[in-house]
C-alpha cells in the first residue's frame, strides 16, 4: 500500500527527496502512533489520553478541513505550538533575554561592561548563544524607529564589541 501512496505523491509533484523521506517515515514508530490515532478518531472510539504534537497538528488540520500540504502544516505548527514560553534555564532564553535587556531603552540594571564580557565569553565557547544574540541584535536594528533609537545604538555597540573581542564566527554573522 505504501509504495502506491509514494508513487502517487511523486505524480502530484513531490520532489524525489521528499518521497524518500516519506518512504523512511512510514516505517517509524511515530507514524504507527499517528495511524493508530487516526483509526481511533475515524472509528469514533476514544483515543489515548496523551497526544503527541504530530497527532495534535493532524487533528487541527483535519477539523479545520485543511490539506496536509507542507505550507499548511507549517502554519498550524507555528500558530499552535510555537507560542509556548521556553523554560527559564534554557540557555537560548537566557542569552536572548540578556541581549534584550542590554539593548533596552531603559537603563541596564547591573554592571553593563561585565554583562558584555559574559556575553562575549558565552559566544566564544559555543555558537548557539552567538546566533541567538545576533538574531536579537538584527531585530533591534530593524525596530529602531522614533523613540527606540537606543535599540540601534546599543545593538551596534554590542556588534562592535563582538567583532573586537568575540569569536571569529562573529565576523560572518555580522557580515551577513
Amino acid at each position: 500500500m505504501w509504495p502506491r501512496f509514494i508513487q502517487k505523491r511523486a505524480r502530484f509533484g513531490d520532489s524525489p527527496g521528499l518521497t524518500a523521506i516519506i518512504a523512511q517515515f512510514v516505517h517509524t514508530q511515530m507514524f504507527e502512533q499517528f495511524v493508530a490515532h487516526r483509526i481511533h478518531v475515524l472509528s469514533g472510539s476514544s483515543p489515548a489520553a496523551t497526544k503527541t504534537d504530530v497527532i495534535k497538528a493532524s487533528e487541527i488540520l483535519f477539523h479545520n478541513r485543511h490539506s496536509f500540504l507542507p505550507t499548511e502544516i507549517k502554519k498550524t505548527v507555528q500558530s499552535n505550538f510555537s507560542s509556548t514560553t521556553p523554560p527559564k534555564d534554557d540557555p537560548v532564553f537566557i542569552w536572548r533575554s540578556k541581549t534584550l535587556s542590554l539593548t533596552s531603552n531603559s537603563a541596564f540594571k547591573g554592571n553593563y561592561d561585565l554583562a558584555l564580557d559574559q556575553l562575549n565569553e558565552a559566544c566564544r565557547e559555543i555558537n548557539g548563544p552567538l546566533q541567538t544574540v545576533m538574531r536579537v541584535l538584527w531585530q533591534r536594528l530593524k525596530d529602531s524607529k522614533g523613540m527606540r533609537w537606543r535599540h540601534a545604538l546599543l545593538s551596534l555597540e554590542i556588534m562592535l564589541r563582538l567583532l573586537l573581542d568575540g569569536p571569529l564566527t562573529a565576523i560572518t554573522e555580522v557580515s551577513e
